[in-house]
């Protein structure tokens, strides 16, 4: 098989040496691998050689194209060529979603999770964005914490619950709903798809825009970030601006892992959605629940 080179852009912001993270050990970081028979991870540690962070990707790609029979696989084949780059805390992959598996199977979903939790472990790299690479410019933006604890062969289904608005515009109706997931995607990713698709046959009515997309969901020791795209900002319907964001908010903390919630539009954190200050940290606000 011809041998392909591996391509990494890596952009290192001025930033970088300002931040901290005191779960990690400076110098050393954790590769996580699909065990021998492809039912969980493994992890081993890593010490690096290289002070910079930019080496110290080109090391952790390194252990993930490693193997070991009968004890853990490989994350990344020896032959692929990796397109990626780093700034701000955030490890970018453009081409990675090409190189995964099409099934849906829990090899694509470890393989996944080694990776982001792998990246996640060096210091400085708080998240991962995997680049889809369809015709919207879909994304997703992951930390370690956006995995399941356990793995299964199976779509594990998994409940939601979801606050739609009152036929009256006048507050919040709670509802539930069922998703099937491979783990692939975070709990907090399929709560805002589900919402912006609308209620259906549940009670109650829409409250974010149509043509809403999103730009990414993540998941950080309690505090969720929604980035949500440019068509969020539009008027619907006489639908009061505390509506929208507490659907978003209120279904989001249902979950235990999330504490609180922060709305961005197209990465905007200071903006004003209806007159409502966005530029806030939301937790559940209960008064709007009928």
């Amino acid at each position: 098989m011809r041998k392909l080179f591996l391509t990494i852009v890596l952009l290192l912001s001025a930033v970088l040496f300002g931040c901290s993270n005191s779960d990690k050990n400076e110098g050393e970081a954790t590769a996580y691998a699909p065990n021998s028979d492809g039912t969980g991870l493994v992890s081993r540690a890593v010490s690096f050689d290289a002070y910079d962070t930019e080496g110290r990707i080109e090391e952790m790609i390194k252990a993930l194209q490693s193997a070991e029979k009968g004890k853990y696989k490989a994350v990344l084949p020896e032959d692929s060529v990796l397109s990626l780059s780093y700034a701000d805390g955030e490890l970018r992959l453009k081409n990675y979603a090409q190189l995964e598996v099409d099934d849906f199977g829990l090899s694509k979903v470890l393989n996944r999770a080694a990776l982001v939790k792998s990246f996640c472990s060096i210091d400085y790299i708080e998240k991962v964005v995997i680049e889809l690479g369809e015709a919207d410019g879909s994304e997703l933006t992951l930390t370690a914490d956006s995995f399941l604890e356990s793995f299964s062969t199976e779509p594990v289904r998994q409940k939601m619950v979801l606050y739609f608005g009152a036929p009256e515009r006048d507050g919040l109706i709670e509802s539930s709903d069922f998703f099937e997931t491979d783990g692939s995607k975070p709990a907090v990713y399929w709560i805002v798809e589900r919402l912006i698709e609308g209620p259906g046959e549940l009670p109650g009515i829409a409250v974010i825009p149509p043509g809403t997309k999103i730009r990414s969901v993540t998941l950080s020791g309690g505090h969720c970030v929604v980035d949500l795209s440019e068509e969020f900002q539009n008027y619907l319907n006489a639908v009061p601006a505390a509506l929208t964001v507490y659907s978003i908010v209120n279904s989001l903390t249902s979950l235990s892992t999330v504490n609180d919630v922060e709305i961005l539009v197209e990465g905007r954190r200071e903006y004003s959605y209806l007159g409502f200050n966005m530029n806030q940290v939301f937790g559940y606000y209960e008064k709007l629940v009928h």
